[in-house]
C-alpha cells in the first residue's frame, strides 16, 4: 500500500512538472511576443509575421 502511494506521488509531481514547464514556455514565448512586436513595430504587416516566425525559430534553441 505505502509503494503504491508513492509512486502515485511521483506521477503526479511528473505531470506537475511537464504542466509548470509547459506554462513556463507559454510565458516566454508571450514575453517574446511582445517584445518583438515592440522592437520590431512597423505598418507592415509582413514584417511582423517575419518576427514572429523568428521567435519561434528561437525559442526551442533558448529553452531545451
Amino acid at each position: 500500500m505505502g509503494k503504491e502511494k508513492i509512486i502515485n506521488m511521483a506521477k503526479i509531481k511528473e505531470n506537475l512538472n511537464s504542466i509548470l514547464s509547459v506554462l513556463l514556455f507559454l510565458m516566454v514565448g508571450v514575453i517574446a511576443f511582445i517584445i518583438g512586436k515592440i522592437i520590431l513595430f512597423s505598418p507592415s504587416v509582413f514584417t511582423n509575421d517575419y518576427a514572429i516566425v523568428l521567435l519561434e525559430m528561437l525559442l526551442p534553441i533558448i529553452i531545451p
